[in-house]
């Protein structure tokens, strides 16, 4: 790799070679210390090569030409951009595109609804409504079922119940503590 007093030219030829293999006899196994000093070598002598181009005015000339390229062009963008934005012709497509979008809305609303209302309509569908509503007048009024409701409410009833007396017990053990100890202290 040629680092100094190398000048910026058009030429196509690669600047950096990092490796070379004349056939697969000379492919060797490398040691993680070798990679890092080959690493380090390249490092270092690709700094060398980017400080020495510092003074060449054919490689700033062409980065400044490249800088006002991209300004350039950010610029016509920009102008671009602003001009497509304040176009009345785009914002007139783009309400009326905002207004087919809302009654595509609509319609796709208004046929789902009326699909399903077609589909409640439909005899089997029906049936299947009507047995489900059965079903579940049976399950309800099933004296089985009306039982154990009962029993459920009145476990979670006696529940409730010991809940509150051993928090009214608790509270009411807190209260006599309190009571004795600001006894204890005014004596």
């Amino acid at each position: 790799m040629k680092a100094k007093n190398e000048k910026w030219s058009d030429n196509k030829e690669p600047k950096f070679s990092v490796f070379t293999l004349d056939s697969d006899k000379n492919i060797k196994k490398y040691d993680a210390q070798w990679v890092k000093h080959e690493i380090t070598n390249l490092s270092n002598q690709w700094q060398s090569w980017v400080e020495a181009q510092k003074n060449n005015e054919q490689l700033q000339a062409k980065i400044r030409k490249w800088k006002q390229g991209s300004d350039l062009l950010l610029k016509k963008t920009t102008q671009s951009v602003k001009a497509f934005c304040e176009n009345e012709e785009v914002q007139k497509k783009l309400c009326s595109g905002k207004d087919k979008v809302l009654t595509t809305s609509m319609n796709v609303a208004h046929f789902l609804q009326e699909g399903i209302q077609e589909t409640l309509e439909q005899e089997n569908i029906k049936r299947a409504v009507y047995n489900v509503h059965q079903t579940m007048d049976r399950v309800r009024n099933d004296h089985r079922v009306k039982k154990t409701v009962k029993q459920l409410k009145k476990e979670m009833l006696q529940m409730s119940e010991s809940a509150y007396y051993g928090i009214k017990k608790v509270l009411e053990e807190k209260e006599v503590e309190n009571k004795d100890t600001t006894e204890e202290k005014k004596l």
